[in-house]
């Protein structure tokens, strides 16, 4: 990615993962897709990169998906699903099989922090459920390359459902042109995929980095969390912010834009908002509220002056999932219907804007996440009730805060490697390193290592896993998959 932050002049690409790709012809439609998402230049960085590469033939099985990938609309669609085809390390054919010797199946994280699970069958590499490395150790000084007889889709995504939603989006796009209203059309030179996503790490880094470390008082006076704190139309998103450990965060250096849902914008959720606030909600509540937050300074001159020359601009959020915004009638809109009400509550580290709506991720449906939460809360009361190892600590029984407080000590203690520069991690001898070497834990590796809590478990501890065997996981059935997506992540982890 160094290249892409500087002024770029003409990129070499001899030599490079990139100029392997460019130089094969069974690899033409990966090379148009990696030049149509900003990606292709990037990879002729230092790296080093493992691409899994589908050949032509691969892309053909899509049939039409691969045409409305590489319209506008499917541009952000197509960079998630080609991301998740590089690995960040130079694991040639040899590496990945000395690593197979002893386990059934290794897991490697991508650029999109799902990882792809790589095993071998019958003397071949097999990549997830079925895709072949049909030709393998392509290498370059940046990394290799290894050809693959399938596209891999991330878990979660089913292929008749994004046609369809691609054909949706780009027939709302062309109704909108027509009749002159604002849609989802980018113009001028916007950030590339990896741009916005390093933009984004970094400035996630700046938000989590106090959540480690011992705390004192923060001071929220001029800052972002001080607008919020102090403004009385906010005070359920303060609870909410409070409660998921994000405000005194938005206290740090930022910048941050926080699209901010007013008391009102709440109370329309009904019941779904006190369901979330419970420490069973509490992991899709910081999600939910993550997706209100860009990490720059927009104030509503930035945005409406961007506005002049496209009908409308894409900003991403902390979820790695943008927003669309737009104007209408003089009034800027977010997404589809959420309008700022109160624009420019300016800070030193940002600015908040009052909007009359909470931002939902896209693929959450109100219902359905208020069944599954009431669901999975009267589960834990139910354990309670019948005296089931449940949630009751032995002893005397702790007040819900005390409780909270007991979880959330435990929770630092367990993310306490998380914001600082990490080493490798010496997993033997510990937890983390016996669930690694285990055979029969490879898919709970798979979603530690998904939810960065496998290193964790090499800290001083002590911790006692009950530890779900392959077989137990496959009988949750697709709901692993689903599990493992960026919106199932924070409930895996839970």
């Amino acid at each position: 990615q160094a290249s892409e932050s500087a002024e770029e002049d003409d990129v070499e690409l001899e030599g490079t993962v990139a100029g392997i790709i460019e130089a094969d012809e069974e690899l033409a439609t990966l090379q148009t897709a990696l030049e149509k998402t900003g990606l292709l230049e990037s990879r002729a960085g230092e790296g080093p990169y493992t691409i899994l590469a589908p050949t032509d033939a691969a892309f053909k099985t899509l049939g039409p998906l691969v045409d409305l990938l590489l319209t506008p609309v499917g541009l952000p669609l197509l960079s998630t699903i080609l991301k998740y085809h590089i690995i960040p390390a130079n694991a040639t054919s040899d590496v990945l099989v000395d690593a197979l010797n002893d386990t059934k199946a290794i897991s490697a994280q991508t650029f999109i922090q799902i990882p792809v699970i790589i095993k071998e069958e019958d003397g071949a590499l097999i990549v997830n459920t079925g895709a072949e490395v049909v030709e393998a150790d392509l290498l370059a000084d940046n990394g290799v390359v290894h050809k693959i007889d399938k596209v891999l889709i991330p878990p979660g995504l089913a292929l008749a459902d994004l046609e369809k939603a691609l054909e949706q989006a780009i027939a709302n796009v062309e109704a909108a042109e027509k009749n002159g209203t604002n849609a989802t059309e980018q113009s001028g030179a916007a950030e590339s995929p990896d741009e916005a996503a390093a933009s984004t790490n970094a400035s996630t880094r700046v938000l989590q980095a106090s959540e480690s470390a011992e705390e004192d008082d923060v001071e929220l006076e001029g800052t972002v969390a001080g607008i919020i704190a102090e403004d009385g139309d906010l005070t359920t998103l303060k609870a909410a912010l409070d409660a998921t450990d994000l405000l005194d965060d938005l206290a740090n250096d930022g910048p941050f834009t926080f699209l901010a849902p007013t008391d009102e914008a709440f109370e329309a959720l009904g019941s779904l908002v006190d369901l979330l606030l419970t420490p069973t909600g509490l992991p899709l509540l910081s999600t939910i509220l993550k997706y209100h937050i860009i990490p720059a300074n927009a104030t509503s001159d930035v945005l409406v002056d961007a506005l002049n020359d496209t009908k409308a601009i894409s900003a991403q959020t902390f979820i790695q999932i943008p927003v669309i915004i737009k104007e209408e009638d003089g009034a800027l809109i977010v997404n589809t219907g959420a309008e700022v009400v109160e624009a420019d509550l300016l800070a030193d580290n940002g600015v908040v804007h009052k909007i009359d709506k909470v931002l939902i991720p896209p693929g959450l449906a109100l219902a359905d996440l208020e069944k599954a939460l009431e669901q999975a809360i009267a589960n834990v009361e139910a354990a309670e009730k019948n005296g089931t190892n449940a949630t009751e600590q032995s002893g005397a029984a702790e007040s819900p805060d005390e409780a909270a407080a007991s979880t959330n000590a435990s929770t630092r203690v367990l993310q306490a490697s998380e914001s600082a520069e990490e080493q490798d991690v010496e997993l033997e001898g510990t937890v983390a390193g016996i669930i690694a070497e285990d055979g029969d834990l490879t898919t709970l590796k798979a979603a530690l290592d998904a939810t960065d809590l496998l290193d964790d478990l090499a800290n001083d501890g002590p911790f006692t896993f009950l530890a779900p065997t392959d077989e137990a996981f496959e009988a949750l059935g697709s709901l692993v998959d689903l599990l493992l997506t960026p919106t199932g992540l924070p409930l895996l982890s839970t």
